[in-house]
């Protein structure tokens, strides 16, 4: 634990320096922040399924995002598709990039059979169109939100899997490796004690990135329909304001600038957070 917040304390001095990462890192937080006040103070939101009369409001000091067709306050819709949005988008990333830890050092350090089948299984889903595999599987088994969560999963850990695997290939012939060999260490105590702490950093980065990409995935999903309607996700409120561009362009802005926000300031924290773990990239910048 000790050893965990001393690199957490590193990494915060690190990223003080890179000023578009501690952008991305406030905009991040605030909309994090925000989509959590229902939970501490739902009396100052309205339910988003709460219709009114008040359809097709402009944005007001009574509606600060207006109101929907239904009636229905774009601004206490935006707060709780926030929620959705970005669970989804977390709970996708991390599932993938465990499964392509996982994957990627058993293939990387065993090798073998096992590596040759997972690394075709991983090209084969790298090659394919993520987009479209996920509007297929999710037309056949149903628009909810654990099978989006288990498609983003299946789809996006073949990357991960590689990175791990390349780092794993290399560090496996080090001499600190060869050390602990020697000392009668078990081939799995080598690879979470002594390989997977140096991989951990390039899993990290790119699951940072991998959170912007489940999100944008769901958003695509959302907004042809194919979402959980019963979750006013950010893609889903896309969707229904289709019909009323012209007419209610709030409906539309809102949600897409929560998307466009996010999924920048995601990219941006990753761009940081690889500049930090990866020290020659570090200083090829300089």
């Amino acid at each position: 634990m000790r050893a965990f917040l001393q690199s957490l304390r590193d990494f915060l001095r690190r990223i003080r320096h890179n000023r578009l990462g501690v952008g991305g890192v406030v905009i991040l937080l605030t909309i994090t922040l925000v989509s959590m006040l229902p939970n501490f103070v739902p009396s100052l939101f309205r339910k988003p399924w709460a219709v009114s009369r008040n359809s097709l409001f402009p944005p007001s000091a009574q509606y600060p995002m207006g109101t929907d067709d239904l009636g229905r306050d774009v601004f206490s819709r935006f707060i709780y598709g926030a929620q959705v949005t970005l669970f989804i988008g977390l709970a996708g990333a991390f599932l993938s990039t465990l499964l392509g830890i996982f994957a990627g050092a058993y293939a990387g350090y065993y090798g073998g059979i096992m590596d040759a089948v997972l690394m075709r299984l991983a090209d084969m889903l790298w090659i394919m169109p993520t987009f479209f595999v996920g509007l297929v599987v999710v037309a056949m088994f149903g628009p909810s939100l654990n099978n989006v969560i288990l498609i983003i999963s299946l789809l996006f850990w073949p990357s991960t899997a590689r990175l791990v695997r390349a780092e794993m290939l290399s560090l496996r012939e080090r001499k600190f490796v060869d050390a602990v060999r020697l000392l009668g260490m078990s081939k799995m105590r080598i690879v979470f004690r002594e390989l997977l702490p140096n991989v951990m950093p390039v899993a990290i980065a790119n699951g940072t990135l991998q959170i912007a990409a489940a999100i944008l995935l769901e958003s695509g999903l959302s907004f042809l329909g194919l979402g959980d309607p019963s979750r006013p996700t950010w893609g889903y409120q896309l969707s229904e304001a289709r019909p009323f561009l012209q007419e209610a362009w709030w409906m539309a802005l809102f949600p897409g600038l929560g998307i466009f926000l996010t999924t920048f300031s995601i990219h941006v924290i990753g761009d940081a957070v690889n500049d930090i773990l990866n020290p020659r990239l570090r200083s090829s910048r300089k």
